[in-house]
């Protein structure tokens, strides 16, 4: 489950990033744990 987890904000975040290339992946990323944090949270 965890692994599916990941593939799933890497996912998210690879489309972040190619809607807004203005920012890295790596910040799309954190922004994607974030915003599963505060659904989950």
């Amino acid at each position: 489950m965890i692994l599916r987890l990941l593939i799933t904000f890497f996912d998210d975040a690879l489309e972040r990033t190619a809607a807004d290339a203005g920012r890295t992946f790596a910040e799309h990323f954190d922004t994607t744990v974030a915003d599963a944090r505060a659904a989950l949270g």
